[in-house]
């Protein structure tokens, strides 16, 4: 299962708790047709991975919000085009 993240998901403070999990992130646009035709191929890697028990979490943030999340991308994580891992 690919969980939907928010900046304040990534933040140091108030972010995913330490484990010892591998966490996948995908930088996507709502709007973006790459986006969209990678979306069933990256929750299919969820969904294997899941069910192998593994130890590998995927997540993704919607990079192109217009405000506050698309600039905190673009300045912390270096996000200027999308799809982005």
């Amino acid at each position: 299962m690919v969980t939907e993240l928010t900046m304040h998901d990534m933040q140091p403070e108030t972010g995913l708790p330490p484990d010892n999990n591998m966490h996948v992130v995908m930088f996507y646009g709502v709007t973006c047709g790459p986006c969209k035709a990678t979306m069933p191929h990256y929750e299919m890697a969820s969904n294997f991975f899941n069910q192998k028990n593994a130890p590998v979490r995927f997540h993704r943030i919607h990079a192109w919000e217009e405000g506050e999340q698309k600039e905190y991308c673009a300045n912390v994580w270096g996000i200027n085009g999308v799809p982005h891992f």
